[in-house]
């Protein structure tokens, strides 16, 4: 799973929008990282990244600096408008069309150099098969002209007794 949909889902554990409304929960890492089933210190990455976008916020007045493993954190405006136009989710998704447009960016030239050496060894392949038949039709060439000889001696000697 992509650090993107992880903040994606962090918002998610923080906000829900329900038929009533919407509504904010006040959590702790640790009651993210138990609700995610993912590590704590990957919550307190993810909600570093998200204090630095103002997407959520600490509770605690004057804490700007580090996460804290007890403290609770709120998504702010940003974070229910991240969260509800999928912006991580999106965020998540072209990074994937990214990667999946570079492998092939890479595979296609390797791909066209198989393909290439493939023709090159088959038409290679029919060439020397070629020379092959033109040198076996000439040793049959040569074959049948020593049998001719060979006979016209043999006919030579006949005529000679």
């Amino acid at each position: 799973m992509s650090h993107n949909t992880k903040k994606h889902q962090v918002l998610g554990v923080l906000f829900a929008n329900t038929p009533e409304g919407l509504q904010t929960y006040k959590r702790s890492p640790m009651d993210i990282a138990e609700e995610l089933k993912i590590p704590v210190l990957t919550v307190a990455v993810l909600i570093k990244f998200l204090k630095s976008k103002d997407e959520v916020r600490s509770l605690f007045v004057g804490w700007d600096e580090g996460i804290s493993y007890t403290s609770h954190y709120e998504i702010t405006e940003a974070g229910m408008i991240a969260h509800t136009f999928g912006y991580y989710h999106n965020e998540s998704l072209t990074s994937l069309k990214e990667n999946i447009k570079d492998l092939f960016a890479i595979l296609t030239p390797i791909l066209s150099l198989v393909v290439a050496i493939v023709a090159i060894l088959s038409s290679s392949s029919n060439r020397l098969e070629e020379k092959i038949e033109k040198i076996d039709g000439k040793i049959e060439n040569v074959i049948n002209f020593n049998k001719i000889e060979t006979m016209r001696r043999s006919f030579d000697k006949i005529k000679k007794k």
